[in-house]
């Protein structure tokens, strides 16, 4: 991915306190698949095999956060840490399958195997996510008031599905 950060920080002695928004665009997000069976006996005499398949996938495209952070300065380097809010917007697919068979040996022929299969499917394009970020970093002073960084972030979204994203990220910066 890539994206963009934008702050203000204010430095005592050696202690920087500051806050930050940040932007990514990327791929990212997660999927998760489940199985499961069940056999029961019911009231209308059929004993009943069921077997239920579900299917999700989260994809987020673009990610915001809005963040505080603080550190230590030491010589030409800032460890840091951060939590804040996120904002993700991507795309959302569930599936679920549930499939079995019915058997009842004293209906009337032609009734006594029933199999059925249904299937539901719910694609929501564009859908925006909330969720929280934090990680870690660190920025290096190089020539003037340009600086690297480096940092992992991980972001925790929520809309339905529980997706998380680790991020490790380089880039690089000017201070003024």
């Amino acid at each position: 991915g890539f994206g963009g950060f934008i702050g203000c920080n204010a430095l005592w002695d050696a202690a920087v306190i500051g806050v930050e928004a940040s932007y990514m665009h990327g791929t990212f997000g997660g999927s998760a698949f489940g199985t499961m069976s069940r056999s029961y006996s019911a009231s209308d005499g059929y004993a009943y095999n069921v077997t239920s398949d579900n299917y999700a996938a989260m994809t987020i495209r673009d990610m915001a956060t809005a963040r505080i952070r603080g550190g230590w300065s030491t010589g030409m380097f800032l460890p840091y840490g951060f939590v804040g809010a996120a904002i993700g917007l991507g795309d959302v697919q569930r599936t679920a399958n549930v499939y079995g068979t019915g058997v009842n040996a004293s209906a009337p022929p032609g009734f006594q195997n029933i199999a059925f299969n249904y299937t539901e499917s719910g694609d929501q394009k564009n859908a925006v996510f909330f969720g929280y970020s934090a990680g870690l970093g660190v920025d290096m002073m190089l020539l003037g008031c340009m600086f690297l960084r480096a940092e992992w972030e991980y972001l925790r979204f929520t809309h339905r599905i529980d997706t998380s994203v680790n991020t490790f990220r380089v880039g690089a910066g000017y201070k003024f």
